[in-house]
């Protein structure tokens, strides 16, 4: 088990694993005992996977833009093997939330917002990844 309690709880290493798109990171984060949240609180974190840029609003001041697309891309766009497996552990999801923060990414958008809509009709039925009903932080 980790020592360190905010990785115990926060889940914050699974979704930088993503970003890199490292799936065998993600296999030994498990194995080790970090925890996967599954409170709906937690599907930010699955969204933040989707795009980072999703949470910059909820930044005061927000964040700037780097200049550089090296730089761009390591702000976070986890690959659909990385969100798939995020998805097959069990993180909690808002769907709503992800769609709208798969809108946000470079290059990909319109492909991985149909894939979550896919996503979230297989796994409606089937008991699979929960759905919050939760609103946006910071949206009224």
């Amino acid at each position: 088990m980790p020592t360190c309690p905010a990785l115990q709880v926060c889940g914050h290493v699974y979704v930088h694993a993503a970003h890199a798109g490292d799936l065998p990171t993600l296999e030994r984060l498990r194995r080790l005992g970090f925890p996967l949240p599954r409170h709906a609180a937690a599907a930010v974190l699955f969204t933040s996977a989707v795009c980072a840029r999703w949470a910059d609003d909820l930044v005061p001041g927000g964040r700037p833009e780097p200049e550089d697309e090296d730089v761009q891309e390591e702000r976070g766009q986890a690959s659909l093997p990385a969100l798939g497996w995020l998805l097959d552990a069990g993180m909690a999801v808002d769907w709503r939330q992800a769609v709208e923060a798969a809108r946000l990414r470079r290059g990909d958008a319109a492909g991985v917002a149909e894939w979550l809509r896919e996503q979230r009709r297989q796994r409606a039925g089937g008991g699979g990844t929960r759905v919050s009903k939760g609103r946006r932080p910071g949206r009224r």
